[in-house]
């Protein structure tokens, strides 16, 4: 689901890690704020608290940069409780770069445009 170009760029990116791919669900091309934003969504869908204040939420959260963003299924052992997640969001960076944003269950994350 996404935008064909955001999915291969997700595809891509977990090829490269062999053994510990996870199957891409979605990808889709925005923007790092749009990313950080919905990353605060999800957050507080799920229980993760409230998104700080406009005034504190930094570069990050109005940031026109354009980046991928990711969303993945698998086994994945993150920290916290229960340790072990089924869904994974995060953008990946024109480098090549991934970072997580999100680790949950795929049942509590849904699967949308930022």
């Amino acid at each position: 689901m996404g935008d064909t170009a955001a999915v291969a760029a997700c595809q891509s990116y977990e090829n490269g890690l062999g053994a510990h791919a996870l199957t891409v669900v979605g990808g889709f091309s925005t923007t790092i704020g749009a990313a950080y934003r919905y990353q605060s969504q999800i957050s507080t869908a799920t229980g993760g608290g409230t998104p700080p204040p406009a005034a504190v939420q930094g570069p990050n959260y109005t940031s026109t940069a354009p980046t991928v963003l990711c969303v993945a299924d698998g086994t994945i052992e993150g920290p916290g409780s229960p340790g072990v997640y089924s869904r994974e969001v995060g953008i990946l960076s024109g480098d090549g770069t991934f970072q997580a944003l999100v680790l949950s269950d795929a049942k509590d994350v849904p699967l949308q445009r930022p």
